[in-house]
């Protein structure tokens, strides 16, 4: 379900993507591949873990913290390019 919702926030948000400049463009890229393999891939591929009831077991656990890692690396990331793109331009009208 959140793939195509994603889809559909990159198609929309694309003009804006390409209209920034390359250094922000690339990190903001980064963050969201960052992000999206943590909440979208690693979700994925521990969907077994749940159609097979292993959720409690210390393989899945240990899935967990890989996600959740790549989810707040990802937004840390962002959140650089944001201040970095905000230092370098942000004096400007």
């Amino acid at each position: 379900m959140a793939a195509p919702i994603t889809l559909i926030f990159i198609a929309l948000y694309l003009r804006f993507l390409v209209h920034l400049p390359t250094t922000t463009r690339s990190l903001f890229i980064v963050s969201a591949a960052i992000f999206l393999g943590g909440a979208l891939g690693v979700e994925i591929g521990t969907d077994i873990y749940d159609r097979k009831d292993l959720m409690d077991t210390l393989a899945y656990n240990l899935w967990t913290p890989v996600e959740e890692g790549m989810e707040m690396g990802g937004i840390i990331l962002f959140i650089y390019a944001l201040l970095r793109y905000n230092a370098d331009h942000g004096s400007e009208n």
